[in-house]
């Protein structure tokens, strides 16, 4: 399963922010971190600030056809709504 992830990685440009999770993720569960307070808070700050950096970065890659649709959808100058009162005319 690591290899899937740090190859999956490398393809989405994202190689930091899955060690980083990776790092963390082993600090939490394995070196004891989850048994104090501070190391379990610590530990899963981080956790969500990588996923949080990595997704952001996956999302924003200008290749995403679906998110530069969605931009280019806000900028549009006429509204994406119909308004009630011009319900009902042709």
């Amino acid at each position: 399963m690591p290899l899937l992830n740090i190859g999956l990685s490398i393809y989405l440009g994202v190689l930091p922010a899955a060690l980083s999770i990776s790092t963390f993720t082993y600090l939490h569960n394995e070196a004891g971190s989850a048994s104090h307070w501070l190391g379990k808070q610590i530990c899963t700050a981080a956790l969500y600030a990588s996923f949080e950096v990595g997704a952001t970065a996956v999302a924003g890659k200008p290749e995403s056809p679906a998110l530069d649709h969605m931009s280019k959808m806000v900028n549009r100058p006429e509204p994406l709504w119909i308004e009630p009162e011009s319900i009902g005319r042709g």
